[in-house]
């Protein structure tokens, strides 16, 4: 996918809509139903790659920034080289911090 900088704030505001709905359906499981150890580091890590395919590549920015923080862990757990089990809290700090960046750039 071609990389693109910018976003239609409309777009940027569902995103950022539907995958805070995504974390809530998780954090309102009951504990004893969600196996956390398996199950959450499986559900956030796929809720990285699909974060990352929302946005094609928007990493034309700071090395160490959440967009390409992103795209880095996505890499690595689409080639299996991932044994960095992202949690919901993690999750929920690292797209806070995604879509920022994304309305910072788009305005």
């Amino acid at each position: 996918m071609p990389s693109r900088i910018t976003y239609d704030r409309g777009y940027v505001d569902a995103a950022r809509s539907a995958f805070a709905e995504r974390v809530r359906a998780f954090d309102v499981l009951p504990e004893d139903t969600r196996g956390l150890t398996d199950f959450e580091p499986v559900y956030f890590n796929a809720l990285v790659v699909a974060l990352d395919h929302y946005f094609g590549d928007p990493t034309d920015g700071p090395e160490d920034g959440p967009l390409n923080e992103v795209r880095a862990l996505s890499a690595t757990i689409m080639s299996n080289e991932s044994n960095r089990p992202i949690t919901s809290i993690e999750f929920s700090q690292l797209s806070k911090a995604f879509f920022d960046e994304l309305e910072r750039r788009s305005g």
